[in-house]
């Protein structure tokens, strides 16, 4: 079984998660029917999503533990994998009368800030440090 250790790999426990996550739409079928093993794998990764993002040293825990099972919760709808998985290979549009996806040659270049949570992105966006540039 994977381990959720904190502060090395989590801001949360799967405990605090299963209960944050229980009152999500779809939570039955998205969050608390998955294994305890799947559970920590989306908590994992989400936890590395937001430590790519260059944050102020004093963001409240509690801030970084939201946003982390917001976006582990996206992580677990296979929808939302998938579409982030085409848009890092490069989708460019979808039409869906004959179904068809068409791609740029050279796919974009991600920042590694991207999370599939926007109510995660928007909790954490106060306090994404900024660089200022002085002259």
């Amino acid at each position: 079984m994977l381990e959720l250790i904190i502060p090395d790999n989590t801001y949360v426990t799967l405990n605090e998660a299963d209960e944050y996550l229980q009152y999500e739409i779809g939570a039955s079928e998205r969050w608390l029917s998955l294994s305890a093993d799947e559970r920590i794998s989306y908590l994992v990764t989400a936890f590395r999503k937001i430590q790519t993002i260059r944050l102020l040293k004093h963001t409240p825990e509690n801030i970084k533990k939201q946003a982390q099972m917001l976006e582990a919760f996206e992580w677990s709808d296979f929808e939302m994998r998938n579409t982030e998985s085409r848009r890092a290979r490069g989708l460019k549009s979808v039409s869906v009368g004959k179904a068809s996806e068409s791609y740029d040659n050279k796919p974009p270049v991600l920042s590694n800030t991207f999370l599939l949570s926007s109510r995660a992105y928007s909790l954490l966006g106060p306090w994404i440090e900024r660089a200022a540039i002085i002259v």
